[in-house]
């Protein structure tokens, strides 16, 4: 399910003259954020490669993202501490092809251990330390939520610092997205303590992820048939369908007649390949027809008949 967790990533902390606001030295990437949480202005952050979307507090900032896996990177400061939110995605090939009701069966819902993601996380620092793993579902995502905690020896700031972090990863069709939120404080109890008070924005940035839903054969092919059309200098998608049955069933394209849209398409294999299939309404000043056509996939007329 999980094959990558984030690298610890060196970033420049922000410029203040209290010691403690210096504490966005490193950050744990990984990867998914979520939605609007609480009363402040929420910005939404879009990915047009991986088709997905999230929001996050409008004072949360940008950061230079250090790997193409790593698709948002944003910090965020306190009174006292400092963090970051990152999204990544990864490719899973092993998902590719299952539906999501599947994935969710055996990769969002299927029960994983502490000692799991004890092992997984082990290359983050000597003293990780997986505190719980739940099962969880944000917003209409299923996953895992991953509480852990760190420290490190910051050389920007010059003190070991102490870390509170959480992981929440959901898998789709060949993809796997990831999210990761931590702060950072030169204590344990601060960071647990900062960590609790930026909970609730954590848990909705995840929250709001929105992923758009891969294209179809038939998504493509309907596309398709609208750049044909627009080539052809038609208005409407399925003249390559209609307008030859239309002549074939009525001696050429009376002007009376006005196709008014298509209902549906769908497809079928036969002996000739993958034929598409059209339904579409023709209405004239007298009656309403609906008509059926086949067109291949090169959009040639195959076939059509008046259904009423």
């Amino acid at each position: 399910m999980i094959g990558f967790f984030g690298t610890i990533i060196q970033t420049t902390p922000p410029q203040k003259t209290n010691m403690k606001y210096k504490l966005v030295a490193f950050l744990f990437a990984l990867s998914q954020v979520g939605p609007a949480f609480s009363a402040q202005k929420w910005i939404v952050e879009k990915d047009p490669l991986n088709r997905f979307s999230i929001s996050h507090p409008a004072s949360w900032y940008q950061q230079d993202r250090p790997s193409q896996s790593v698709r948002v990177m944003l910090g965020l400061e306190g009174d006292g501490y400092g963090g970051n939110c990152n999204v990544s995605v990864i490719s899973s090939p092993s998902t590719a092809r299952m539906s999501q009701t599947e994935i969710d069966a055996s990769e969002n819902r299927r029960p994983l251990s502490i000692d799991f993601f004890q092992r997984a996380l082990a290359a983050v620092a000597k003293d990780v330390a997986v505190k719980t793993v739940d099962q969880s579902k944000r917003g209409n995502h299923f996953g895992h939520v991953v509480r852990y905690t760190y420290s490190y020896m910051s050389q920007a700031v010059g003190q070991r610092l102490f870390v509170n972090a959480e992981l929440f990863s959901h898998s789709r069709a060949g993809k796997l997205f990831s999210f990761t939120c931590l702060v950072a404080a030169l204590s344990e109890a601060e960071a647990t303590s900062a960590f609790i008070r930026e909970a609730g924005s954590f848990e909705a940035l995840s929250t709001s992820l929105q992923v758009e839903p891969e294209k179809t054969g038939l998504d493509l092919y309907a596309e398709s048939l609208a750049r044909q059309a627009k080539a052809l200098g038609r208005d409407q998608p399925w003249g390559s369908c209609i307008d030859p049955l239309l002549e074939k069933l009525h001696d050429g394209f009376n002007a009376d007649h006005q196709i008014v849209g298509v209902s549906k398409l769908s497809e079928r294999r036969t002996s000739l390949g993958r034929v598409y299939v059209l339904l579409a309404k023709r209405k004239t000043p007298s009656t309403n027809s609906v008509f059926e056509c086949e067109l291949s996939a090169e959009h040639e007329y195959i076939s059509g008949r008046v259904l009423r």
